[in-house]
């Protein structure tokens, strides 16, 4: 009984274990595509208005 108890704790640390590592691999896909999608914005703006903008960094890191 006490493997039993043992077997299951140990499954149950993999599977958290396994759930931490993709919401961490989707909050970096996240982040990826939102810069994407930003740097593409920009260059956008950039390439319509002839206004140059401030990479993200810039922006953010202060």
């Amino acid at each position: 009984m006490a493997a039993d108890r043992e077997g299951a704790t140990a499954a149950l640390r993999r599977r958290c274990a396994g759930a931490r590592g993709d919401a961490q691999e989707r909050s970096a896909n996240s982040v990826q595509t939102i810069s994407v999608v930003y740097d593409h914005l920009r260059i956008l703006v950039e390439f319509v208005c002839f206004v140059p903008l401030r990479a993200p960094e810039q922006v953010f890191v202060q």
